[in-house]
């Protein structure tokens, strides 16, 4: 009879907790299959797992020892649950280690876009907000009186450790790209291990996956074949969307003009990487794949670097805002005679200002004295697309998403066609002209973004001008057989053109780099003969 008792008062006190636990764990899941049916994601896959794993979370929350271990754990549910909310909401993926690595270099970025689309993340915001108040509600449900046992404590470490083991031994992709199908939860349980795993390790201690890539610095050959090279770096404009390339509306009526000359380039190409901070370091200091990021601090191959060695004024001038300009130090700040961004036109460092305010920044230049090398940095298609336009530079209205996307596409158009004019009005026709993209953006239906894999982000515009017959002809012939150019022609046509010993690459082989110049968020290799073209991802 005492022994019956005692295992009823035993079964009294397992009730008073896992009761609780699998109460708010059931609720907890119910709301995850309604996040997903209001916000249309594909159906958990093995469902049960995320009801169990829940179940845990609830049973670790009410029997831990430590103040810690509940802290912790606070964290990891409501950052999982709020953060992949609002990266579904706005890109329809679920957040992956690059994704936190990048909020944090480019926040202010990752709040200029958030703020221009509030009205949609009011709803999954308040949502997981609650999902997480609810969960933290266990802590007032925790006993008094501490337990005596670390058992829950050491359970719950045994779980990151096992999360964080098998992110930095498994070549597995599922903690670097979590699928749609996974809870928010599990997504987020696999990316914490990849994140902790591999790439915070991989970024702070240099843990290279793969072997540097290194290359010598040119040699001067020649005197300078022009004095004058204007690089109009434009931003988040894909192909898919430019008339030029055969898009229905006509976002590009000047380029389409402009493809017609004998004296112009129009093509399009495979970008240096699907981000900003990799592609633009990598334009600038020739780097052909991962991992670059020392290459980028040498400057051995820094393009501003090695026209201040051939005599040229340098400059760079940006129309986005400081706040998220990081990026410039690997571009080679150092050796920038004349740098602006918004912030020294009166914005505020959160600011971009529009395109067009470069335009006088290029007209005040004395290009008929000296050598210049020139970058002009666009707004461009940056999100949130468009804000900065006038009611009537936005033909296409601003309903959809497409909409103002493809108005800021026809502005860059605009915004190109006076820098030409600009330059066919100088008194000396002395200059190349180059442009193209960082990256492209994926537009479907009210889903946008880049840092994927998608041809949408990774094929860019490029157009090459130069009213120097000579130069010309040598381009149009070498480029003549490249169904589709690769940027890293880009850097070797500048510095061939400055002088170097570095030809004009070809157009048969290049890598897409990920999010990271490391290359731990994967890269893409191009294989391309005539109009045949082999991609190949690699991890």
């Amino acid at each position: 009879m005492y022994g019956f008792t005692l295992n009823r008062g035993r079964w009294a006190t397992v009730w008073q907790w896992l009761l609780p636990a699998a109460v708010m764990s059931t609720v907890l899941f119910g709301s995850e299959v309604l996040f997903r049916l209001f916000t249309d994601v594909i159906p958990m896959y093995k469902a049960a797992e995320t009801w169990a794993f829940l179940l845990l979370l609830c049973v670790v929350m009410l029997k831990a020892r430590s103040k810690w271990t509940v802290a912790m754990l606070g964290l990891f549910f409501g950052v999982g649950q709020i953060g992949h909310a609002l990266h579904y909401a706005v890109y329809h993926t679920w957040l992956s280690p690059t994704a936190y690595l990048l909020l944090f270099d480019n926040l202010g970025e990752v709040s200029e876009t958030g703020l221009s689309i509030l009205p949609r993340l009011w709803a999954p915001l308040a949502w997981s907000v609650l999902e997480t108040a609810a969960f933290l509600s266990l802590i007032w449900l925790r006993p008094k009186v501490a337990p005596k046992r670390w058992l829950w404590d050491a359970v719950w470490m045994m779980v990151l450790a096992s999360t964080i083991i098998s992110g930095a031994t498994t070549k597995h992709v599922r903690g670097l790209m979590p699928a749609e199908r996974y809870s928010r939860l599990k997504a987020n349980y696999y990316v914490t291990g990849h994140l902790f795993g591999q790439t915070l390790p991989g970024e702070w201690f240099s843990f290279h996956q793969l072997p540097e890539y290194k290359r010598p610095e040119p040699k001067v050959v020649a005197e300078p074949k022009l004095p004058n090279i204007i690089w109009i770096m434009g931003e988040s404009q894909n192909t898919t969307h430019m008339s030029v390339f055969g898009y229905d509306r006509p976002t590009t009526p000047f380029l389409q003009q402009l493809k017609q000359q004998p004296n112009a380039v129009v093509k399009e190409s495979f970008s240096a990487g699907i981000s900003t901070d990799v592609s633009i370091p990598s334009l600038f200091n020739l780097i052909e794949r991962a991992d670059g990021t020392e290459q980028a601090r040498s400057g051995d191959s820094n393009l501003y670097r090695l026209a201040k060695l051939q005599g040229y004024q340098t400059a760079f001038y940006s129309a986005q805002a400081r706040n998220g300009l990081a990026f410039v130090s690997l571009v080679g700040s150092f050796w920038i005679d004349d740098y602006t961004d918004s912030s020294d036109h009166g914005y505020d460092t959160l600011a971009s200002m529009r395109d067009d305010a470069l335009l006088p920044q290029l007209a005040q230049l004395d290009l008929t004295q000296g050598r210049h090398f020139v970058v002009l940095h666009q707004r461009g298609a940056h999100s949130p697309f468009g804000d900065s336009l006038r009611d009537d530079e936005r033909p296409f209205g601003t309903a959809t998403v497409t909409d103002r996307y493809d108005n800021a596409v026809l502005d860059t158009d605009a915004f190109i066609e006076g820098v030409v004019k600009q330059l066919q009005g100088q008194p000396n026709q002395d200059w190349l002209l180059i442009y193209t993209a960082d990256h492209g953006e994926y537009i479907k239906g009210e889903k946008f973004g880049h840092v994927v894999f998608d041809p949408e982000v990774y094929e860019v515009p490029v157009v090459i001008m130069s009213p120097n017959k000579a130069l010309q002809q040598s381009i149009q012939s070498r480029l003549k057989g490249c169904d589709r150019l690769m940027h890293k022609q880009l850097p070797t046509l500048v510095l061939e053109t400055m002088g170097f010993d570095v030809p004009m690459a070809d157009c048969e082989h290049s890598v897409v780099n990920g999010g990271l110049m490391s290359g731990r968020s994967g890269q893409m290799t191009v294989e391309q003969k005539g109009q045949s073209v082999v991609l190949k991802r690699t991890s």
